[in-house]
């Protein structure tokens, strides 16, 4: 689980296309 500001964080990263993380 992510609190919402890593959530923000993730979606962003995948937005510039940084898939490192599974969501």
């Amino acid at each position: 689980m992510y609190t919402p500001e890593e959530k923000a964080r993730i979606k962003w990263a995948c937005r510039r296309g940084m898939l490192e993380l599974d969501v």
